[in-house]
C-alpha cells in the first residue's frame, strides 16, 4: 500500500500541480501526505522512500537537460539544500549534495543517495557548483569526484578545501576571498565569509563533524550571486548569527545591490530574523532550504529533525509573507521571470 501510494499518486499529484501562487493551499495538503510519510523514523532507509526520492530526482534530470530557457531561470530542487538553476547561458548548483552520507569522504555507500547515473549527468548538466560550507548536508564527496573528473568548477571554503587537501582533486578547488567579487563565466558572486558556531558539548554533529584539529567553529561562505540575466540569487548555508549576517545585508543594501531571490535555511540559531530582516530590506522571492534534513535525525526518533513543508508552507502562509515564496520538494521545479 505504501509502496503504491508514494511511488504514483503522489508524485503525479505533485507534477500535476506544479509551484504556483495559485495553489499554494492545494500543494500544502499534497505535501503533507509526504510529510507524513517522511516523519516515521528511519524512513530514509525505507526502499519505497528511496525509490520515490531517486524517481523524482531523475524527473528534475530529464528536465534540465530539455529545458531551454530563454527568459529569467528555472531553479529545480534536489535534497534538502541542494538546487541546480538554468538560466539563457550557464546552469550551476547550490550546496549540491544528495541524502544522508555518513562522512564527507563517501565511505559508507547509504542507499539514500544518487545512483552512479545521476551523479555522472548531474555533473555533465552543471558548470559550477558553489557550496556554503563542508557539512555533508551541503556538499557530496562523490559529486565533487564526479564534477572534478568531467572538469567543471567547484567553489568552497578555505575549510573545506582543508578537509580534502590529500585528495587529487584539492588543489582545483576554488576558494574565494572575503568581501570578494569574484566571476565565473556567465556569473559573478560577491562572497561573505561567516560561520557556523557549534557546541561540542551539547551537539552531537558537531563530534561527528569535526575533521579538523580547530576550534568547532566552521566556515560558512554566503554567495550573492547574479546571473547572465541580471538575477540575483543568496545563499547562505547555516550561518549562525543573524546579527551579524545582518551588517551584511546592510552592506549590500547600502553598496546598491539588490536580491531578487532567497535560497537558503530560514533559519539563524541567534540574534535577527534574517526572513524578516532580507525581506525588510530588499523583499525578493523566497524558496526555503533544509526541510527533511535526515542527518539531523536521531535513529528511530519520528519528525523532519529540521523543518518539514508543511511546516515551511503555513510560515510562508502567514499574512506578511503571502506571495513571496514557494516550497519545493524533491525534484520539482520553479521557473521565475522577475517582470512577472
Amino acid at each position: 500500500m505504501v509502496n503504491i501510494i508514494l511511488k504514483q499518486p503522489l508524485s503525479a499529484a505533485l507534477l500535476k500541480t506544479p509551484p504556483s501562487l495559485k495553489n499554494f493551499k492545494k500543494r500544502r495538503e499534497i505535501l503533507k501526505t509526504l510529510d507524513e510519510f517522511l516523519k516515521i523514523p528511519n524512513s530514509e532507509k525505507d526502499e519505497d522512500v528511496i525509490g520515490y526520492y531517486r524517481k523524482m530526482i531523475d524527473h528534475a534530470l530529464d528536465r534540465i537537460e530539455r529545458e531551454e530557457v530563454k527568459i529569467g531561470l528555472t531553479i529545480w530542487k534536489l535534497y534538502s539544500s541542494g538546487f541546480i538553476i538554468k538560466t539563457p547561458k550557464t546552469t550551476f548548483a547550490l550546496d549540491l549534495c544528495e541524502g544522508p552520507n555518513k562522512d564527507i569522504y563517501g565511505k559508507e555507500n547509504v542507499p539514500f543517495s544518487f545512483t552512479l547515473q545521476q551523479r555522472e549527468k548531474i555533473a555533465k548538466l552543471v558548470d559550477y557548483s558553489f557550496h556554503t560550507h563542508h557539512h555533508y548536508d551541503h556538499i557530496s564527496y562523490q559529486m565533487v569526484k564526479e564534477l572534478w573528473g568531467q572538469k567543471k568548477k567547484i567553489i568552497v571554503t578555505q575549510q573545506n578545501k582543508d578537509c580534502w587537501k590529500k585528495e587529487p582533486f584539492a588543489e582545483d578547488l576554488t576558494v574565494p576571498n572575503d568581501k570578494a567579487l569574484f566571476k565565473r563565466g556567465d556569473l559573478k558572486a560577491r562572497v561573505y565569509h561567516g560561520w557556523q558556531h557549534m557546541n561540542p558539548e551539547t551537539d552531537d554533529e558537531t563530534r561527528f563533524y569535526h575533521f579538523l584539529s580547530e576550534p568547532f567553529e566552521v566556515q560558512c561562505n554566503a554567495y550573492l550571486i547574479t546571473t547572465d540575466n541580471n538575477i540575483s540569487i543568496l545563499v547562505k548555508g547555516d550561518i549562525f548569527d543573524g546579527d551579524e549576517f545582518s551588517l551584511y545585508l546592510k552592506e549590500l543594501k547600502k553598496s546598491g545591490a539588490k536580491i531578487d531571490l532567497y535560497l537558503s535555511s530560514t533559519c539563524t540559531a541567534r540574534g535577527k530574523d534574517i526572513i524578516k530582516e532580507t525581506e525588510r530590506l530588499f523583499d525578493p522571492f523566497f524558496i526555503p532550504a533544509h526541510e527533511w534534513e535526515f542527518t539531523h535525525r536521531k535513529p528511530d526518533e519520528e519528525g523532519a529533525a529540521t523543518q518539514s513543508y508543511s511546516e515551511l508552507c503555513s510560515m510562508f502562509g502567514k499574512s506578511a509573507l503571502r506571495g513571496k515564496a514557494t516550497v519545493l520538494s524533491w525534484g520539482e521545479r520553479l521557473h521565475y521571470n522577475p517582470k512577472i
